[in-house]
């Protein structure tokens, strides 16, 4: 599906991210990353205010720059390695870092992380294998993962295509800014209701913004009477 992804980033983020993955699901197996959850969520979280200011309000506190596919590798290799070590954080940590630094459009991004999803989930299954006991696999959540991230990575790519430009970024925004609220909210050991008021200080905001957005964007399409 052209014009879903971008060409050659696909192969810049996604191998790296693969081996990232791989590496990742390796040390997990032997040593525990779990004090690194609140650095990464609270980087993660500062990328989600990024977006929403480059989106929602057109303001760029870190310019973005027009940045070669070959140079994206390091976003992959942290991705994947984030990915495996945390127990998700692929699409988290590759999609705002892609949208804060490069200035290709959010559903060419999200096309990107959704298609490379696949070889990193493919990868960090192989690290676990290499890195860990045979038994302690559950293999069908592993075959359930690799298949749903296969079926769904183009329908996340048409989809996204659809959407426009800043709704979309804000939305991406949103969710990472949320997601990461709630890691460290659980790695504060916080009761659920302080997590909740902290998600909906959040939401509220986010979908205002969102029909602020859609709002504007409608009026700019209606045309105007030629008298």
């Amino acid at each position: 599906m052209p014009g879903m992804w971008i060409g050659g980033c696909l192969i810049t983020v996604g191998v790296p991210g693969s081996i990232g993955a791989f590496v990742g699901a390796v040390v997990l197996v032997n040593v525990s990353l779990a004090g690194a959850r609140m650095w990464m969520a609270i980087v993660l979280l500062i990328l989600g205010v990024l977006i929403i200011m480059r989106y929602g309000f057109g303001k760029s506190l870190i310019p973005a720059m027009k940045v070669r596919s070959r140079n994206l590798w390091p976003i992959g290799l942290v991705g994947g390695f984030v990915d495996a070590t945390g127990g998700g954080g692929w699409g988290p940590v590759a999609t705002p870092s892609l949208m804060t630094v490069t200035r290709h459009a959010p559903h060419r991004i999200v096309g990107t992380v959704s298609a490379a999803e696949f070889l990193v989930a493919v990868s960090a299954s192989l690290g676990f294998i290499f890195g860990a006991a045979y038994a302690d696999i559950p293999w069908f959540a592993v075959l359930g993962l690799v298949i749903g991230g296969a079926v769904t990575a183009p329908i996340a790519a048409r989809l996204a295509h659809r959407a426009p430009t800043k709704p979309l970024g804000v939305a991406v925004g949103g969710m990472v800014i949320i997601a990461n609220i709630v890691v460290i909210m659980s790695v504060l050991g916080l009761p659920g209701v302080v997590g909740l008021a902290a998600v909906i200080t959040v939401f509220i905001p986010v979908v205002i913004l969102e029909v602020r957005i859609i709002r504007e964007i409608r009026k700019s399409r209606v045309k105007v009477p030629v008298s």
